[in-house]
């Protein structure tokens, strides 16, 4: 959802179909918390490296993901997504002998046996690279300790999304590329909605 003045837009599930590699083009923008962001992802698309991608609610760590993957020399191999805060299984989380991107989005909602899961999965061998996604405070200690020792054992690399205020001058792109996720490029909004 992204509220400015009196504009309130929501994108919800797209099934969009392009190539692997058009995935770069979905972080619009050009200001320079964009450029920044784009130069880390850059910098860390031919890594195999677990990746922690924080930010705010709402900026795009999803779409952040979809980026890194169309960067990386893996670009063709799956990209699969689950939600933590439903993790309840093993099974839900990619098999030993999986190849390709695992994003687990919302790790700030782990909880309890959900936190075992995820720690043991981490500790077996993987072709999968790892990409999860939090709020910068998570307020929740096993979450917070699982991060530091993905850094700490595994090397994870830490990516922040900017705030939807750090990107302001970008904020007509944004809309239009919401509207556009949406269908509904052709919707027009006047200078007053922005």
């Amino acid at each position: 959802t992204l509220r400015r003045g009196r504009t309130l837009l929501r994108v919800e599930k797209s099934e969009g179909t392009a190539g692997a590699r058009s995935q770069r083009a979905e972080l619009h923008g050009k200001c320079k918390a964009r450029r920044r962001l784009m130069a880390a992802l850059i910098g860390l698309a031919h890594k195999s490296t677990p990746v922690i991608i924080t930010g705010e609610t709402g900026t795009g760590r999803g779409r952040v993901a979809r980026s890194l993957h169309g960067m990386s020399p893996m670009c063709q191999d799956p990209l699969r997504f689950a939600d933590a805060a439903s993790l309840q299984h093993a099974h839900e989380l990619p098999s030993p002998d999986a190849e390709g991107f695992f994003v687990l989005q919302n790790v700030q909602h782990l909880r309890g046996a959900a936190v075992a899961l995820v720690d043991a999965w981490l500790n077996k061998p993987s072709r999968v690279r790892l990409l999860m996604t939090t709020v910068a405070e998570t307020s929740n200690v096993e979450v917070d300790e699982l991060l530091r020792r993905l850094v700490r054992t595994q090397g994870a690399d830490r990516v922040y999304v900017p705030s939807l205020e750090e990107r302001r001058a970008d904020f007509p792109i944004l809309v239009q590329q919401m509207l556009a996720d949406l269908g509904r490029p052709d919707f027009q909004l006047g200078p007053d909605d922005l």
